[in-house]
């Protein structure tokens, strides 16, 4: 169990008895298979080279001395002074013409950059047929010669150029060496696979790439996303077997990826309903944060007989919710194993602090039943602890719900990772107080955040409930994720359910929490929100990543899952209204009409057959 259901119900008698009121290594590249040929004619594999080598290349702007063709020239040491220099600060971009479609099999940059510091760098690409498709983000701290590599894991096929864009940077914009490896290819008819299965059109297509591109049309081959563009770009890959969609104006997006929860094992309908109605509510990816041995041997024979169609990563538990260690069973499912097509092992789970059994470890002295709360974990056992799991190939994720405890999980991430602070995503669950000191330490630790979307503003103002328990000096530090976000320059931040432990399960209502911190109480009225409260809201642009892409980068599923960009998978909710047009009072009323996963529908809401495939 995790997260703030039994904070509640053991803060409720805590009230009832005290107040009356209160009832990254260089990756050396490898040979790529070549395109199909006659299995009667033998081929060698293609020679992959850097395609970028002297290509022509144009840029935002360069500084005399340092044009853009110098990151293109074949050297890349920090020593020589030859790199490209936009001459300014972000936004910028440099792109490279490839000359003719190619297969790419990785990307290498290598900055030159000073301070280090956080930066984002988007890659898109762009194909004869025109328009940029965004094709990775890097994203974390990084510092002068220090090599950014990207190899997916099936080669890009059929670019013609690719763009680097920074939007993030403390620095001046500029790159010592660019350098893709691949390799051109022939050119052929255009083939089947180029054709879609399915296209949806006339709609809002939110893609959730950097900068809330949006498209009219998404074509879909099989389970991947093909293209997003124009009506008319999009409709020109249709074929005779092609599913045509006229979305009528209805908005699209990447279904909901929760990085932390409990339903399919904790829900108490079963895991084959429990995801249905995960589906319903528009999740396309979900993680078990608490996996025990009894519900691996429950899942993995529905993953492997297909029964188990949401996608699932699993973190297995290292303690139990009072910090004591559960031995070495985990072991027994090394990361990255995979059972069937949907569930994935992704790490291990500890608790630092209370809040299922105790209270989170804070700083201050709780005003009604005194002491700090309760910490788990010596700083020098914690830190070990992470060694241990990180030495065995684990991403590590530790609740840690107060100010002490979250600084002891800092202070052990430093010391683990502090030769690569990004490289292992380790992750830090809830947040709920985080003190103001800590926010900038997130990145500089690389830890993933993740926080709670909806609050209680219902009990909040029925009895000041949270107010009274934790001291209303402390309220500037409870779940403000404005502050928290503002203050966490550099780290990736993502949005959890914990269901069912944490109310309400729909993410269109924790999405409604977010920005407005009102609540829908049992009745349907709406419970407005304190002013200390309605002042930690945050936008819709902000919440919608954490909600996607930002979860899904959490999981390391980035590439796969979490924005809508050609060759991930068609994971997709249709929407009855726009979550970043509409009043955020009507967030509420949003329902989910269509989830599909991997190109197949997993629900149709009734009445709306004619938009479902």
């Amino acid at each position: 169990m995790s997260g703030r259901r039994p904070v509640w119900l053991f803060l409720a008698l805590m009230l009832a008895a005290c107040s009356p009121a209160a009832a990254s290594p260089t990756v050396e590249p490898t040979s790529t298979a070549s395109p199909s040929a006659p299995t009667d004619s033998p081929v060698s594999a293609p020679e992959i080279s850097n395609l970028a080598l002297r290509a022509p290349v144009s840029a935002s702007a360069a500084l005399p001395d340092f044009p853009a063709e110098q990151a293109v020239d074949g050297i890349s040491t920090i020593t020589a002074e030859n790199w490209w220099s936009a001459g300014d600060s972000p936004t910028q971009w440099i792109e490279i013409d490839l000359g003719a479609a190619a297969a790419i099999s990785e990307i290498r940059l290598l900055p030159s950059q000073s301070p280090a510091g956080s930066t984002v760098h988007r890659i898109l690409g762009c194909k004869s047929a025109g328009g940029r498709e965004e094709l990775h983000v890097f994203r974390g701290n990084t510092e002068d010669g220090q090599w950014l590599e990207f190899s997916p894991a099936q080669p890009l096929q059929g670019y013609t150029c690719l763009r680097i864009e920074t939007i993030e940077s403390p620095s001046w914009v500029a790159w010592r060496e660019i350098e893709i490896l691949g390799f051109p290819l022939a050119p052929q008819p255009v083939a089947a696979a180029d054709e879609a299965t399915l296209i949806f059109h006339n709609g809002e297509v939110l893609s959730m790439q950097l900068g809330f591109p949006t498209y009219a049309a998404i074509a879909i081959h099989d389970d991947l996303i093909l293209k997003l563009g124009s009506d008319e770009d999009i409709l020109a890959l249709a074929g005779p077997a092609t599913r045509v969609i006229d979305l009528q104006g209805l908005t699209l997006m990447p279904g909901f990826v929760d990085p932390h929860t409990h339903y399919l094992k904790d829900s108490g309908l079963g895991i084959e309903a429990a995801q249905q109605v995960l589906f319903e509510n528009g999740f396309t990816s979900t993680t078990e944060m608490s996996a025990t041995p009894d519900f691996m041997e429950q899942i993995i024979p529905l993953a492997e007989n297909g029964v188990l169609r949401i996608r699932t990563s699993i973190y297995m538990q290292y303690t139990d919710p009072c910090g004591e260690p559960l031995g070495d069973w985990y072991q027994a499912f090394p990361r990255g194993q995979e059972f069937g097509e949907r569930l994935r092992i992704a790490g291990v789970k500890l608790f630092a602090d209370g809040g299922v059994c105790g209270l989170p470890a804070v700083s201050f002295d709780y005003p009604q039943v005194g002491g700090k709360g309760d910490l788990w974990f010596s700083q020098e056992a914690l830190t070990a602890a992470v060694a241990d799991i990180d030495a065995l190939g684990y991403q590590v994720a530790i609740h840690a719900q107060g100010d002490r405890a979250i600084e002891q999980v800092q202070i052990a991430y430093a010391v683990v990772f502090a030769d690569q602070p990004t490289a292992s995503r380790p992750r830090i669950e809830h947040n709920a107080f985080h003190r103001p000191d800590l926010l900038p330490r997130y990145a500089e630790v690389g830890a993933v955040a993740t926080i709670f979307g909806a609050y209680e503003t219902c009990k909040e103002n029925e009895r000041a409930a949270y107010s009274n328990f934790f001291g209303f000096e402390n309220l500037s530090w409870l779940e403000n994720w404005r502050d928290f976000l503002d203050g966490t320059s550099g780290v990736i931040v993502a949005w959890h359910g914990d269901d069912p432990y944490v109310v309400p399960l729909s993410p269109l209502l924790e999405l409604f929490g977010m920005v407005t911190r009102a609540q829908v109480a049992e009745d349907g009225s709406v419970c407005e929100p304190p002013d200390w409260l309605a002042a930690h809201a945050i936008t819709a642009e902000e919440a919608l990543p954490l909600m996607t892409i930002n979860a899904a980068y959490a999981l390391f599923s980035e590439d796969q899952v979490g924005s809508l960009a050609p060759g991930k998978f068609a994971d997709l909710i249709l929407l009855s209204a726009n979550p970043l047009s509409i009043d955020p009072s009507a967030i509420k009323d949003i329902e989910v009409w269509l989830t599909m996963v991997g190109g197949s529908t997993e629900f149709c809401a009734a009445g709306h057959s004619e938009l479902c495939p």
